[in-house]
């Protein structure tokens, strides 16, 4: 009984802050339909390539906080609520970015909430490795940027 109250008190906190949010901290983002081959298949590629296939047709790859952003528009907070513990992404400057609360994530539906896809976001530890944000989970991940075929590509206009 005392976790499920510790829940909810998490959960009001989380909903106060955000309705203490502007609403266009709230707003979703759009994104560019998933990359797909020929044949139609939701096409998988290393970061480079992601970054290319983008930039090929005039756009580019979102930033960490605008797919999850898109995916999740509740779990992204400006600051952290007193008494919740979340993950802090932070910037190449190692400044806190944004939070992230993967508890308020809900599947949406069709063959592009299976996949991971990238960002333009690197670690700032290691930049050998950029975050990806895993549709089928809600949670964000980080990966190799080489690694061949790992995540799908959905570009952004500025």
């Amino acid at each position: 009984m005392k976790h499920s109250n510790q829940r909810s008190e998490q959960n009001f906190a989380i909903a106060a802050l955000l309705m203490s949010l502007p609403l266009a901290a709230q707003a979703s983002v759009e994104l560019e339909p998933p990359a797909r081959t020929r044949s139609g298949i939701i096409a998988r590629m290393t970061h480079a390539q992601a970054d290319a296939y983008c930039a090929d047709q005039g756009l580019r790859l979102p930033t960490l906080r605008e797919l999850a952003t898109h995916y999740n528009p509740l779990g992204v907070l400006s600051s952290e609520p007193t008494g919740v513990r979340l993950e802090a992404f932070y910037t190449e400057q190692r400044r806190i970015h944004f939070f992230y609360d993967p508890s308020t994530y809900q599947r949406g539906r069709g063959d592009s909430v299976f996949e991971w896809y990238w960002s333009s976001t690197l670690l700032p530890q290691n930049e050998q490795h950029a975050y990806f944000f895993d549709a089928a989970h809600g949670e964000i991940r980080d990966t190799h940027r080489e690694v061949q075929r790992s995540c799908a590509v959905r570009c952004i206009r500025d």
